[in-house]
């Protein structure tokens, strides 16, 4: 049996770098207290590795040279954020 576990983690930069155990699965993100945070289904028991977050604002530029999918909306106030991980082609 794999004992598994929801983690949350904070995204406090437009692009963040967050290491999480292999495997894990992102299930949302959104807001808490003023804090974008994603939930991620993880087996804490395997080694963690580096993943890439974007949070881009409605009608903000930015730029990546890799695949993106797409995690969720979130709002904060006025602002509507949508937070994406970058992947490898």
């Amino acid at each position: 049996m794999t004992n598994l576990v929801i983690y949350k983690y904070p995204l406090t930069e437009i692009h963040e770098i967050v290491k999480i155990p292999k495997g894990g699965r992102v299930l949302s993100a959104g807001a808490q207290n003023d804090q974008i945070y994603i939930w991620v289904l993880i087996n804490p028991n395997n080694t963690p590795i580096v993943r890439d977050f974007i949070i881009a604002g409605t009608g903000q530029k930015f730029s990546t040279n890799r695949e993106l999918i797409f995690i969720s909306r979130v709002t904060m106030g006025n602002f509507e954020f949508h937070v994406f991980e970058e992947v490898d082609d």
